[in-house]
């Protein structure tokens, strides 16, 4: 556990622990999500794609009934249908060390700047993960 400060972002924490990671690839979590990814297997193929990080995806279940409407008229009613096929970041990643020098000062957003850059330049995977996955948050 490394004290980086409650005000800072999610990319300076990052940076605040550099030198505990050295030069080696290293797994990450944003600690608000819970999952049954199989990390061995996460870490391999971010191994194999060669690229500078990979996050763990997963598609979340349907939270609503879903209407299917003419005008006001509804044509049909499904209860809480399966996600709507949108991957989301579930928050486990394996990262090259390179990452942490695209983080720019202490207000740096890792989803919005830097996985947002290195999705641009192709240097950013996705394990497609099946299983178990869900955010902590509370709405």
């Amino acid at each position: 556990m490394v004290d980086t400060g409650d005000l800072t972002q999610k990319g300076r924490r990052l940076a605040r622990v550099k030198n505990y990671v050295a030069d080696d690839t290293f797994c990450l979590t944003c600690s608000d999500g819970v999952a049954d990814v199989n990390i061995t297997t996460l870490d391999e193929q971010h191994r194999s794609s060669k690229q500078q990080a990979t996050l763990t995806a997963v598609q979340l279940p349907g939270r609503y009934g879903e209407l299917n409407l003419d005008g006001s008229r509804v044509l049909n009613f499904q209860e809480k249908p399966d996600g709507d096929n949108t991957w989301i970041n579930d928050g486990f990643c394996v990262l090259e060390p390179s990452v942490i020098s695209r983080i720019t000062d202490d207000q740096c957003s890792w989803e919005g700047e830097v996985l947002s850059r290195l999705a641009a330049e192709g240097q950013l995977g996705a394990y497609l993960h099946l299983g178990f996955g869900a955010d902590c948050y509370v709405t």
